[in-house]
């Protein structure tokens, strides 16, 4: 189809896919090229559904064709449609379900969840793309279990003494600056005056 494609574009623009010699480039030079050119529409759409500038590598406009269709899912799923969902009993992949999600439960540590922690009960994420697959959640609560940093240290400190969480607290604050994080340090005499 893309070779059909050269032989239409090289009489419209016969310089670009033209040697010095004034020959004409083999197809394998050019045909990614003639794509770009063939698919400039859907690679506009695409590159404006990721919220990116038009030339990106090939690759790119692979994974992220099917995005516009994930943001349609995502909101007929957010107003209660589970037609794309696929049903837990259901396992098999069929034709008809191949392309409908399939609806797990994730739970995640505090250091795992990111993006999350902006969110409130009840809220969604945006579609998120990794190397394999796309990806949307609600958020459905936060476990009040869950430890956080400063009870760990009250903890800490209870168990080590002043004098031992002290020396473990320089030792972090030397790790964070020389991570090249700003930290402002009140000595002992700061704190007493």
């Amino acid at each position: 189809f893309l070779q059909e494609q050269y032989r239409q574009m090289r009489g419209s623009d016969p310089a670009t896919f033209q040697t010095s010699k004034g020959d004409w480039k083999a197809f394998s030079e050019v045909k990614e090229k003639v794509a770009r050119r063939y698919y400039a529409n859907v690679c506009e759409q695409i590159a404006t559904s990721a919220g990116v500038d038009q030339d990106q590598h090939p690759d790119f406009y692979a994974r992220h064709a099917l995005r516009p269709y994930l943001e349609f899912v995502k909101n007929r799923v957010m107003e209660g449609d589970d037609t794309f969902v696929r049903p837990q009993e259901d396992a098999d992949l069929t034709y008809e379900n191949q392309w409908r999600l399939e609806k797990s439960p994730l739970t995640l540590c505090r250091s795992e969840a990111g993006a999350f922690f902006a969110k409130k009960e009840g809220e969604w994420t945006d579609v998120q793309m990794d190397s394999s697959r796309f990806a949307f959640a609600q958020v459905q609560g936060f476990d009040a279990k869950v430890a956080f940093l400063p009870d760990k240290l009250l903890e800490g400190q209870a168990l080590l003494g002043e004098g031992l969480v002290h020396g473990l607290m320089q030792e972090l604050l030397d790790v964070l600056k020389a991570g090249g994080i700003y930290v402002d340090r009140m000595d002992d005499d700061e704190r007493s005056s």
